[in-house]
């Protein structure tokens, strides 16, 4: 029972610590963005997209040349692109799509220490609308609404940061109910001595 205690609050930990590292950055479909990585002075950085729920996939592994030039290693993708910016190689994403709202993570090795950047996560920009809205067009809106991976919808899905405060929360009500039946035990082992 401690064991599986202690296993829960690390992994919540970690979970809310993973959550907390991320910055939002909002785009607009179809613009070119720039992701900054946190950590610098490295000659090569690997760029790592995760969809949630979704292993994460490499999209960019880029090495920075003694001439001062990024020659890229791998590209998922031709829109994507390193640049040099504050002592580091930020992804470039040209065009950005629909499919590219995600979470964001910049990686490098110096010596045999893996370290990993602040994450960024996307989130599209509404497009704006110039023409007069019916209360039929709102109500179809609430049943056509789209939207990036993760986030809610009008539908009645839960993003992901509701399902981990759920979570937390019924980790949180288990450990009360354990505390509160190991006191009484004890009390009533208390008592009948």
């Amino acid at each position: 029972m401690r064991f599986t205690c202690i296993i829960s609050i690390f992994v919540f930990s970690f979970m809310k610590q993973s959550w907390e590292a991320t910055d939002r950055r909002q785009v607009r479909l179809g613009q070119p963005v720039e992701l900054g990585c946190t950590i610098s002075y490295l000659e090569e950085i690997v760029w790592i997209r995760q969809y949630p729920s979704q292993v994460p996939v490499v999209i960019l592994v880029a090495k920075l040349e003694d001439r001062g030039e990024i020659v890229p290693r791998y590209e998922h993708d031709r829109r994507f692109s390193g640049v040099i910016s504050n002592q580091s190689i930020s992804l470039r994403i040209e065009k950005v799509t629909g499919a590219d709202c995600a979470m964001y993570f910049c990686a490098g090795k110096e010596g045999r220490i893996l370290q990993f950047g602040k994450g960024i996560t996307l989130l599209e920009i509404a497009p704006e609308t110039h023409h007069n809205v019916t209360e039929d067009d709102v109500m179809k809106m609430k049943t056509d609404v789209t939207i990036a991976p993760g986030h809610s919808s009008v539908s009645g899905t839960l993003p992901v940061y509701h399902l981990y405060a759920a979570v937390l929360a019924c980790g949180q009500v288990g450990m009360i109910c354990a505390v509160v039946v190991v006191h009484l035990r004890s009390r009533a082992g208390q008592l009948s001595e």
